[in-house]
Order: C-alpha cells, then structure tokens, then sequence
C-alpha cells in the first residue's frame, strides 16, 4: 500500500504491501523565500479498460479564489479537503498572514486536509507543492497525482450504489448487512500478486487488487450502506498492510478483507478468520500505530454472549445459533472439539458405526492431526475410504477438519 506524509522536506518513498523505503533531507525554512516540497513514488499509474488507456489523474486545476488567512486554519483545511474531492490536481492558493509561519504551518494542514477522507488518502499516489512567501501573504502551487482519478471514482460510486441495492440490504439487520458486503468482496476480487494495482477502480473493473484497493472497495461499499468505516494502515509479517474497521450498533470492529480471501482458494470460498474481531486478536499479527477508534470486542465474543442469556427454547436462541452456525464459531464449541487422539478415535468409531459420511470439527492437537486421523481409522479394521482437508483456525495449533467417507 502506499503511505502520503506532509512534511517540510524533499521526500522520496516508495511503499508496496511488502516494502517500504522513506528517507528524509532536512532543509532550514528559516532563509528560505521560494520553497519547494516534494513527495513522490517511483512507479507509475496507468489502467487499462476495455483497451482504452485512461490517466489516473484528471487535467482540473483551480486557483484559490476564497480569502484565506494563516489565522483561521480550519478554513485552510476545509478548503483544500474539499479541493481534493472534487479531484483537483493542480490547486493555487493565497493565503493571507506571515509568511514565515505559513511556511511552517502548510504541511500540517495539508495532511489534516488529506486525513478528512479516507478513501482520498489512499487514491492519492503522490503530491508536491512550491511556495512562494512574502511579509503578508503566501501562495501555494499544489499539485496531486492520483493512482484513481475523480471520473474513476465516479465510476466506482456508480458500481458501489448498484451492488448496495443487488444486495437488498433493507431486508437485514446492521450484522447481517456487514456479512454480505464482506463475502461479497471476498467472492468478486481476488488478490493481485503483481503487485501493480492499488485501487477501488481496478478491483471493479479487472476483479483483482492488493491490500489497498480491498480496503478502499471496502469502504466504499460500508460508506454506501450507511455504516461508519476507517481505513487501517499497519504492517504484517510481509510488510505494509491496509484492513478497515467498521462501527455496527455503536461499537468498532476489526475486519480484514484481504485476509479473508485467502491465495490459493476457490473465487467463492470465504474465510471468517479476520472478520469482526477485537484488536487484541487482529493484534497477534497486525500492527498498527496510528490513533484509530478502538475494536474492545469480537462479533464472535458478542454472539457468545447473547447466546449465554438467550432462552434455548426462543427464536432469538435459534437465530444467535444459526449467526453462529454461519461463521463457523459454533466449531469452538466442547461438542465439536477434538483434543486427543481418544476423543478422535471415539468420534471416528461412532461416525462410522452409523453409516456418517462427513465428519466436520476444530482439532487442537497440532502437528499430530494426521497422525491421529491416521491411526483412528486403522484401528476400526473397516474397509473403507477417507479424504481428509483442514485449514487453519483463530489459534496457532487449531485445525478446522472435514474428513469425507466413502464405504465399499
């Protein structure tokens, strides 16, 4: 993914969802009339669609036209957010004041105004601006180059919008809304191993982008629907990251799309492994700094607990179940866990004597799972056949396990 930082220096950076490379020059503002500040990546943007070669910025350019003043800042910072919404790429400013502290303030709020719109932050792929300062006033060139031009964007909220009503979300509760946004991303977009597309666009128009364009169709997708949604910047064990946090009835919840679209599995298959969990759980192998609303629990830690105070003979009991059902958290169950090769062995020696051909459960014995599978079913002297395939569960040592059975 790709990070933006404002900072009074000549900047070079260059960032991907595995690496990233900043270094930074000092420079003395103090003697300076004219300055230039510079941010850019090394790679360049260019998508293709339908054989037409499209820019990934717009020609726009305005220049300031209101009155600014260094002394009302929050009036900088809205008129640039609002500039770069509507796409500008070049924006020409005169603001009103001492031209010292402007100089020295025009970083900070420019990545205020950048922070405004998560979804701007991380379609822009580099800025720069000059500035040219007197006693009472200074202006401002600012220029923008954007991996998602404002005619894509357009394009993307057209899409967006479409596929909020194909999903007929009015039909649901806020939970159950935030499950079909979440597998339907994870059914159309698969992940780009090039490593060359970053955006909402490219994810909609060629099915396939990395962590940053999963995480900005994302938000796009909760936006439309009506729920509060950030953008997450982190890190993994591979490098730089991107996920989102979505707000459902009042509390924050971690989500990572990418992750629940897992390389090397079906287009259809969706995993519920990153999906809304705690920041204590995303916190076993992500990595954040930044301050973002806080996840205290998981959807999982909610239904648990619904499910504890619910009547079993209720509807509302049956409908936290099924919830449960549906995510796969029921396997955590004592009924469906699997801790020795004993309980393995009895379970095997039941399904078997009563004719079962699929056994589904959560093994927590790690590395013996094979083994124990292996073993139970030798030990029956039955003439039969077993497929056996797992995955990886929330804990390091836990399996989710289907075995298939075939009698002769």
């Amino acid at each position: 993914m790709r990070k933006l930082f404002g900072i009074v220096v000549i900047v070079a950076i260059a960032i991907g969802c595995y690496q990233w490379l900043e270094q930074n020059t000092d420079m003395d503002l103090k003697q300076q009339v004219t300055t230039t500040i510079q941010e850019t990546v090394d790679d360049t943007a260019l998508f293709i669609k339908d054989g037409l070669k499209v820019e990934s910025s717009s020609s726009s350019s305005r220049t300031g036209e209101e009155k600014l003043s260094s002394k009302d800042s929050e009036q900088i910072v809205q008129y640039i957010a609002k500039e770069l919404a509507e796409g500008r790429t070049a924006i020409d400013i005169t603001i009103q004041g001492n031209g010292d502290d402007i100089q020295n303030q025009f970083a900070n709020w420019l990545q205020q105004a950048i922070d405004v719109d998560d979804y701007i932050k991380y379609t822009m792929e580099s800025y720069s601006y000059s500035m040219n300062s007197g006693l009472s006033k200074s202006e401002v060139a600012l220029t923008i180059v954007y991996r998602e031009s404002h005619e894509m964007s357009a394009e993307v909220t057209s899409y967006v919008k479409q596929v909020i009503k194909t999903l007929e979300l009015e039909r649901y509760s806020s939970f159950e809304q935030v499950k079909l946004i979440h597998d339907w991303i994870v059914q159309h977009v698969q992940y780009d191993q090039s490593l060359t597309r970053y955006t909402a666009y490219e994810a909609i128009t060629e099915g396939t982008t990395v962590c940053q364009g999963y995480a900005l169709l994302g938000y796009r997708l909760y936006s439309e629907a009506g729920f509060d949604v950030r953008i997450v910047e982190g890190s993994v064990n591979t490098g730089e990251h991107a996920w989102n946090l979505v707000k459902i009835e009042g509390q924050w919840y971690q989500i990572d799309l990418t992750w629940d679209d897992p390389i090397g599995q079906a287009e259809d298959d969706v995993s519920y492994k990153y999906y809304l969990v705690s920041d204590t759980q995303l916190a076993q192998d992500h990595v954040w700094k930044a301050d973002y609303p806080v996840a205290t629990m998981s959807y999982q830690q909610l239904l648990n607990e619904q499910l504890a105070t619910a009547d079993p003979a209720s509807e509302a009991f049956i409908t936290i179940q099924q919830s449960r059902e549906q995510l796969g958290y029921h396997m955590e169950d004592s009924s469906n866990t699997i801790e020795s090769y004993e309980q393995m062995k009895a379970m095997v020696k039941s399904a078997v004597g009563a004719g079962e051909t699929e056994l589904q459960f959560r093994y927590t014995g790690g590395e013996q799972l094979v083994d124990d599978i292996n073993k139970a079913f030798k030990s029956l002297n039955k003439s039969l056949s077993y497929q056996t395939s797992y995955q990886e569960w929330n804990k390091a040592g836990d399996y989710l396990v289907t075995i298939t059975i075939e009698y002769r």
